[in-house]
């Protein structure tokens, strides 16, 4: 869902977003080593402040596509998969090498604290509490692009760039907005996946997931409302995939 929410943000500013992959990995190894020691300072206010930086590492690596194409016309489709390509080789080296966790056999950094590993609603299942705020997540977009005045135009400059022009909208706010905070959801995905399924960020624990998100948004037809259901659907045909091809 927040990935899929990324990847829709940026359809709906008229962008392409093909950097999940890399995205994803650098917010999980980046949450990895924000939560494995405790600061002087309640677990509830490392965890919100870890969350925020995340995002806004994640964020800063979407606004370079979103300049780019901005101020050199670079096409952002390019832009973010490079980038990505780029991310994901220096990622594996940090984790599997000078971040590598002493304990066990896995390519992994070591586990975040018990104190932010979120409770699990139906263990053995992995369902925590980052689905509730996923679903809140998408709910806001449905107002955003509904309600104001700045998701108006945004939905219009990314459906009729030439109209939003002659309107007097911004032509620089769709790309920055567009490519960074479709960048900064992605990042909520590494940073959820650490805190409430994995624990540790080991080797290449986003592969498929930024691919996934760009099918659910191309099934949701830009439309917000349809991202829960499309998420759904997707991960029950790759769930239902993967136990029939272990079977």
């Amino acid at each position: 869902l927040f990935a899929g929410c990324g990847a829709l943000f940026a359809f709906k500013c008229g962008c392409f977003n093909l950097g999940g992959e890399g995205q994803i990995y650098f917010a999980g190894f980046l949450t990895s080593l924000l939560l494995q020691n405790k600061w002087q300072c309640a677990p509830l206010v490392q965890f919100t402040v870890s969350m925020f930086i995340v995002f806004a590492a994640s964020f800063f690596i979407g606004i370079i596509s979103g300049i780019l194409k901005n101020k050199l016309s670079i096409n952002e489709l390019l832009t973010s998969f490079l980038l990505s390509s780029t991310l994901l080789p220096v990622l594996n080296y940090l984790i599997s090498g000078p971040f590598r966790g002493a304990q066990g056999n896995l390519l992994a950094t070591p586990s975040i604290a018990n104190e932010f590993k979120l409770k699990l609603f139906l263990p053995p299942s992995s369902l925590n509490a980052s689905a509730v705020f996923a679903i809140i997540i998408v709910v806001f977009f449905i107002f955003f692009f509904s309600k104001t005045k700045y998701g108006y135009r945004l939905n219009v400059s990314g459906k009729a760039p030439e109209f939003a022009r002659f309107a007097g909208f911004s032509q620089t706010a769709p790309g920055i907005a567009g490519m960074g905070i479709s960048s900064g959801l992605h990042g909520l995905t590494g940073f959820f996946s650490i805190t409430g399924t994995w624990y540790v960020c080991h080797l290449e624990f986003s592969s498929g997931m930024g691919w996934a998100a760009l099918a659910i948004a191309l099934i949701a037809k830009q439309n917000f409302a349809a991202i829960i259901p499309a998420a759904f659907l997707y991960s029950w045909i790759q769930s239902a995939s993967d136990a029939a091809v272990m079977a």
